[in-house]
């Protein structure tokens, strides 16, 4: 038992210390993309149970000033999907209206921007063809 402790004690005192974290170095930075960003927004509005929810969810990102126009693309994309599901015609349009020019800003696919946002496309195209035949 006393030979077991002993190995297990050198094999703990003989790990090279280049496996420890320098705790004064800074963090590594986290790579920020138009994909990540695109996605952070999607998820930071779906776990939400209501409209008035994801509004605010919105609006934090804003008030916190962490929002990207990428995070607005994801974010007011999946509302709009929402807003439209529920019915909330008015709240829709506003959502369409906000990320359709993004998207088209950052020439994003519908296909890739449901990809991101985490929806089907083939329950949103109907959709969209609705809004973009609208005067």
């Amino acid at each position: 038992m006393r030979f077991i402790i002993y190995i297990c004690l050198f094999m703990l005192t003989s790990v090279p210390s280049s496996y420890a974290v320098d705790l004064n170095s800074p963090p590594p930075s986290k790579k920020i993309t138009v994909r990540s960003e695109i996605e952070r927004g999607a998820n930071s509005v779906k776990l939400c149970v209501n409209l008035l929810c994801m509004s605010k969810a919105i609006q934090r990102e804003a008030t916190n000033n962490t929002d990207t126009d990428a995070f607005k693309l994801g974010a007011k994309f999946y509302a709009w999907s929402t807003a439209d599901i529920y019915g909330d015609k008015a709240l829709a349009e506003a959502y369409y209206g906000a990320f359709s020019k993004v998207q088209t800003d950052y020439q994003i696919g519908d296909k890739a921007l449901c990809d991101m946002a985490g929806l089907r496309l083939e329950s949103v195209a109907p959709r969209l063809s609705k809004y973009r035949a609208a005067p």
